[in-house]
């Protein structure tokens, strides 16, 4: 009967968990079309560029610490853990002064002090929350995890999409910023509020701060370089289409990104995250049905995303008409080929669970590296010439190129064995 009930508490905590992510995706994509729909594609592009920056700063200022540390806690004390969590917060505290001193006075000199000093204390909050985020799942507390995802990237959006809704002037970028950094302070109160009886140290001597940088930074280093190709070779693309083509098409851009960006999370967690820790298993045993479940796992995302891709272009093409933007509807043909991107994406996404399997880091690397180089480079020669259509064509020379690099590893590795 325990056995039972502890099935039920599991099965019960798993669905709410999911519920969570999946109503997590849903708002940040409604979000997306009210800001369309009532702000315009400018103040989504502008939008696009700061969700951007908010996400890949972790990767390049976080130099891959917090990785060795969220790991690192799964084994350690809670001593341990806020030891490095303090020297961790010296250290994202010496990177963000300067650079929110530097906002500050850029946005004085450029009369935007509003706009650039909220952008850096929205781009800080969310580093700490993502850090964070990974921190508390390896404490195993992924519901508590999620609740706080769900404050951070959901809570606020509904709450200033309803009180726009009502009173207009709450409808500015300014109004939308604030109540984005709201949220995301609230999720660092949340954890404070959860950790306040650990057992923080007091004073961290500059000597011991130093070493343990360096320590750090020698195992986190592959994984630093991997987050920078990674993140970089996804969201570099938004800043060189603002560049060619300005804040309105790079706000149609974003509107189409964010519905196979939904997409791809919600068939990363249903499908690809599910095979990966059975992959990790049958590698380490030696078992034959390694690349069963492998297979298994592509078919099945490959399936799904074709359905998705399907029944999104559908739902697009009945959205559009009611957002009221002409740009939309011109560049609505992109959106196929951005759907192919996409599929290829997933089945990129379930050709890496080789490498993370196998704990081929090196692999990665270089697969995103070729990445970040191919879609630069790609951007730069076809947006010129074919505006929107160079930006897809991109994601799909790009991809095609990734999952060769791919196919070849995996014939490598398998003509070792």
């Amino acid at each position: 009967m325990r056995l039972h009930n502890l099935f039920h508490h599991h099965l019960s905590r798993s669905f709410i968990i999911m519920a969570l992510r999946s109503v997590s995706l849903g708002v940040k994509f409604l979000l997306t079309l009210y800001i369309a729909r009532f702000m315009g594609f400018e103040s989504l592009g502008l939008y696009g560029l700061i969700s951007a920056a908010s996400i890949m700063a972790p990767s390049i200022l976080g130099l891959g610490l917090m990785h060795v540390i969220s790991r690192k806690a799964v084994t350690q004390s809670l001593d341990e853990i806020t030891h490095a969590l303090v020297r961790y917060g010296c250290w994202i505290a010496l990177v963000y002064l300067p650079l929110i001193a530097v906002a500050v006075v850029s946005g004085l000199a450029l009369d935007k002090a509003f706009l650039f000093s909220i952008v850096a204390l929205i781009v800080l909050a969310e580093h700490v929350n993502q850090d964070l985020y990974a921190l508390v799942l390896n404490l195993s507390k992924p519901f508590f995890a999620n609740f706080l995802h769900f404050i951070r990237s959901a809570l606020w959006a509904v709450i200033f999409m309803a009180l726009a809704f009502f009173e207009r002037s709450f409808l500015t970028m300014e109004y939308l910023l604030i109540f984005w950094l709201g949220g995301s302070v609230l999720s660092l109160f949340g954890f404070f509020i959860m950790a306040r009886k650990w057992p923080w140290p007091s004073d961290v001597s500059f000597s011991t701060f130093r070493k343990w940088i360096a320590e750090e930074f020698r195992i986190s280093r592959v994984n630093y370089m991997t987050g920078l190709a990674s993140t970089g070779s996804q969201y570099l693309d938004r800043y060189i289409v603002t560049m060619f083509l300005g804040l309105e098409l790079t706000g149609v851009y974003v509107f189409f990104m964010q519905a196979t960006s939904a997409m791809a999370n919600l068939l990363n967690t249903g499908v690809i995250q599910i095979a990966r820790p059975k992959m990790v298993r049958a590698f380490k045993n030696k078992s034959g049905d390694y690349m069963t479940i492998y297979r298994d796992c592509l078919k099945h995302a490959v399936l799904f995303a074709i359905a998705m891709a399907v029944a999104g272009w559908v739902a697009m093409y009945l959205l559009i008409p009611h957002i009221n933007r002409p740009l939309a509807a011109e560049w609505f043909p992109v959106f196929w080929v951005i759907l192919v991107a996409f599929v290829m994406g997933v089945i990129e996404a379930t050709q890496q669970l080789i490498f993370y399997s196998q704990y081929r880091d090196d692999i990665t690397l270089k697969v995103y590296i070729v990445a970040l180089v191919s879609i630069v480079a790609a951007n730069f020669v076809l947006i010129p010439f074919l505006g929107l259509w160079g930006v897809a064509c991109s994601l799909v020379v790009v991809g095609a190129l990734k999952m060769g690099v791919q196919r070849f590893y995996i014939r490598s590795l398998a003509d070792k064995k």
